[in-house]
């Protein structure tokens, strides 16, 4: 994995590229049909390729966490944010995207 500074991390998200910053990683899973953005192993960056679509968290976390969302936003037009639990869910199961955020909005 190609190990950059944060400040250059942008670049990767936006081109699906693996790599590892400080406590900020990106990577390529379930045989590629999504790639997460890690913020001290928490996920705060999804793109889900069967959508087309970035999922990031609403929730915030340290002020180092919130420095990674920016560093990494994806500066992409479709982008869904979720909280917590629902980008928990989304990270544990196969679940429909617009059931999830039907359900977030009304948490």
């Amino acid at each position: 994995m190609t190990r950059i500074a944060n400040r250059d991390a942008r670049k990767y998200v936006q081109t699906l590229q693996p790599f590892e910053g400080s406590n900020l990683d990106g990577q390529l899973e379930q045989q590629g049909d999504r790639y997460v953005v890690y913020s001290y192993q928490t996920p705060i960056w999804v793109y889900l390729r069967k959508h087309d679509t970035w999922v990031g968290t609403k929730q915030k976390y340290s002020v180092t966490s919130t420095k990674h969302q920016n560093q990494t936003h994806p500066l992409a037009e479709r982008v869904v944010w979720l909280g917590s639990y629902s980008m928990d869910r989304l990270m544990l199961t196969e679940v429909d995207l617009s059931r999830l955020i039907i359900e977030d909005n009304l948490r």
